[in-house]
C-alpha cells in the first residue's frame, strides 16, 4: 500500500523501486503465482523490469 486519497487525486508515497518488485515478485512465483502486473503507484518501469527479469511461461494445458 503505498497511497492515499485526498479528494479529488490519490497521492502516492513510498513507492516500492522496481528491483524491490522484482524481488518480491520472484518470491510470489516461487509460490505458484502465474500472472504478474502492476496497479495504481506503478509505472511502466516497474512492469519492464518485471518482464526483463521473470521468465515467461505458458501454463501447462
Amino acid at each position: 500500500e503505498s497511497g492515499y486519497f485526498v479528494p479529488p487525486n490519490w497521492n502516492f508515497v513510498d513507492i516500492i523501486t522496481p528491483d524491490d518488485l522484482v524481488r518480491e515478485a520472484r518470491g510470489w512465483v516461487e509460490q505458484g503465482v502465474t500472472i504478474l502486473g502492476g496497479c495504481c503507484g506503478l509505472g511502466p518501469e516497474h512492469i519492464v523490469a518485471l518482464r526483463d527479469a521473470i521468465p515467461s511461461t505458458k501454463p501447462a494445458a
